[in-house]
């Protein structure tokens, strides 16, 4: 019996000890649009920002824009051109190169 006893403490202890361990993986995060972007067609809301949209490659290598960047860049500033009231061009400059200090995030 004392056996059973020690099994069930030892079965329960590695079960808790197991549920503690924090798990750490790569989480991609998507962010929806907001309402007023999503409904400006039945709000008959139309853009009243224009970007002048400048895409500035690494000369000094083999890196250009991946589609996908390009893409996601052009989704965000339509986005945000339903959101700003501007009555003058907003000029974005976007670069993209290789960042070797991995204490840089953007």
């Amino acid at each position: 019996m004392r056996k059973i006893w020690l099994l069930l403490l030892f079965t329960v202890f590695i079960h808790i000890s197991e549920a503690q361990v924090p798990v750490y993986r790569d989480v991609f995060t998507k962010v929806d649009p907001p309402s007023l972007y999503n409904d400006r067609v039945s709000l008959n809301k139309t853009a009243t920002a224009i970007f002048q949209r400048s895409y500035i490659e690494q000369v000094d290598s083999l890196t250009f824009f991946p589609v996908e960047v390009k893409n996601a860049v052009d989704k965000a500033l339509d986005i945000w051109g339903c959101l700003i009231n501007a009555n003058h061009t907003i000029n974005v400059k976007i670069v993209w190169r290789n960042i070797d200090d991995a204490n840089i995030l953007a």
